[in-house]
């Protein structure tokens, strides 16, 4: 930040294929930075979870053992300071068509992840936001809760979907 410059980081080792519409975060605790998902130039939707290194450069696929969230692009995940686990919440599908690349399904599913183990929690909560992808999502660390805002829900494929403007908290403490 100090020369206000970007650096060109490669690899040496294996690295996650080129893709669109990931979500990634900073795990403080463990100092690794983790993406799920995404959507490759054919829209394809993958359901991978990878770790990069910022001290060597290195990226490391983590398969952890159980379930774990589908395939999906568009979502957000964000480090929960209160429990030190990763949300992740919804996303969508896509579908290439005749003009490209669409969302065929918006995504409204929650889930935790324990970095360290790379489990996967799903989490059911009787009140959520509906199916969505591309919104806003934001640690607020002084109510310990998990901000979302927007997005844009799509239920049937082939069509431009709802456009959202309310405003959810995720308290991770009480799963609600």
């Amino acid at each position: 930040f100090s020369t206000g410059a970007w650096t060109l980081r490669r690899a040496s080792g294996p690295v996650p294929a080129e893709r669109g519409g990931a979500a990634m975060v900073f795990d403080p605790v463990r100092q690794k930075v983790l993406m799920f998902g995404g959507r490759a130039a054919s829209g394809y939707n993958y359901e991978d979870l990878w770790e990069w290194d910022p001290t060597t450069g290195e990226w490391t696929e983590r398969t952890g053992s159980g379930k774990h969230p589908s395939a999906r692009a568009q979502h957000a995940m964000l480090y929960q300071k209160s429990t030190n686990k990763i949300l992740l919440f919804g996303g969508g599908r896509s579908t290439t068509g005749e003009d490209g690349i669409r969302m065929s399904a918006s995504i409204g599913d929650t889930w935790e992840l324990e970095s360290a183990t790379a489990t996967w929690t799903a989490s059911t909560p009787t009140t959520s936001p509906s199916a969505r992808h591309d919104f806003g999502l934001a640690w607020d660390s002084t109510n310990n809760k998990a901000v979302l805002f927007g997005g844009l829900q799509v239920d049937v494929s082939d069509t431009t979907g709802v456009q959202k403007q309310d405003t959810w908290e995720w308290d991770p403490s009480a799963q609600t």
